[in-house]
């Protein structure tokens, strides 16, 4: 059985919300935002392997700022 994305992703990362209750699809605006902010390389590679570079691109488009890291 797979990992899912979720269990892969440094939970720090998510501090003010229950991960467990976080659906990826769902959540894919708030996971995609925090692992560009505070994720590690690795972990910015798996949202890319998991969303597609596409979904990425888009979604951070579509966020209303964005930190200059």
């Amino acid at each position: 059985m797979m990992p899912t994305l979720l269990s892969q992703l440094n939970e720090a990362c998510f501090w003010d919300v229950d991960i467990t209750k976080l659906d990826e699809q769902k959540s894919k605006r708030l996971i995609i935002e925090r692992i560009i902010q505070f994720g590690t390389l690795n972990e910015i590679k798996l949202i890319k392997q998991f969303y597609g570079v596409e979904t990425v691109i888009s979604t951070l488009c579509q966020l209303n700022y964005i930190d200059p890291k």
